[in-house]
């Protein structure tokens, strides 16, 4: 199935998600995501052989933050070509999240870059995926925002056999510590 626009899906249940092209129309509205977490948790989703081609901007392009929920996105391809967050992680500690065997690609060019990931809470495995391209000037690849609570007692990121390729303009973890918890000692 190819969905050209946004939201596509909005996520209430179970659901298996394979095999579909994502991609922006050409004179696209501003905002909204491609797949999003919506109420009525706990639920399981699977994102499989899916490809998301962002020619605007995606805040973000998959947007699973919500409390008690357990997701897998994997043999995924995420193309940008513009600035644009490809995947917003939280919710709680309770939320599972498995990143297996994806590419996340930046489109060269000026104006051109990426944050992977926007985290503000979960436990994460995210495992054999590559990452090429312009990262957010200012920001990083895994970018940690912080909640009035902080991350969950739970929570933490693990990254096992990734490659990272001409990665620029920003850094790979971005973290912000300030609050009454932070994401120190939580990431392996």
């Amino acid at each position: 199935s190819v969905f050209e626009g946004r939201p596509a899906v909005q996520i209430r249940s179970d659901i298996v998600i394979d095999g579909c092209y994502f991609t922006t129309p050409p004179d696209p509205l501003p905002g909204s995501n491609f797949v999003g977490a919506y109420d009525e948790a706990p639920w399981t989703a699977l994102i499989s052989n899916c490809i998301f081609a962002l020619r605007t901007g995606a805040n973000p392009a998959i947007d699973l933050r919500l409390d008690g929920i357990e997701a897998t996105v994997e043999n995924c391809q995420f193309y940008c070509q513009t600035s644009s967050t490809v995947l917003a992680l939280g919710g709680s500690d309770r939320s599972l999240y498995s990143i297996a065997s994806c590419l996340f690609y930046t489109r060269p060019g000026e104006g051109n870059q990426t944050k992977s990931f926007e985290i503000n809470d979960g436990q994460i495995a995210i495992r054999s995926c590559r990452f090429v391209g312009a990262v957010t000037g200012d920001r990083g690849l895994f970018t940690f925002s912080l909640s009035e609570t902080g991350p969950g007692p739970q929570a933490r990121l693990q990254i096992d056999d990734c490659q990272f390729n001409s990665i620029s303009g920003g850094n790979l973890f971005y973290v912000m510590v300030d609050g009454p918890d932070s994401w120190s000692n939580r990431i392996f």
